[in-house]
């Protein structure tokens, strides 16, 4: 019974460390990349611009068809519970 507890909080500890060191590892790697950010700000903005602006109509897409989803799947757990007029709220705040 002792002995199995050590190993279960020695094994905990060592994965905390082990993500701890991830982290720090992870904030080196960002920081040493820094400068090279400022070098090339152009790609990095030529990205931002593809990465946001140029997927907006697939996002209007897939959000058009998840509202779409979420009412169908409201009206249909609401039927014989909640009056049908609610139903717009609800989907409205999920």
């Amino acid at each position: 019974m002792g002995m199995r507890l050590v190993s279960y909080i020695g094994s905990k500890v060592i994965g905390f460390l082990a993500d701890i060191g991830g982290v720090v590892i992870l904030l080196k790697e960002i920081l040493f990349s820094l400068p090279r950010l400022f070098k090339k700000f152009h790609l990095t903005t030529e990205q931002m611009v593809f990465i946001g602006v140029n997927s907006l109509p697939l996002i209007i897409f897939v959000s058009i068809f998840t509202g779409a989803v979420s009412s169908v799947q409201a009206a249909y757990q609401f039927h014989n519970y909640v009056p049908m007029r609610y139903l717009g709220a609800a989907v409205g705040k999920a």
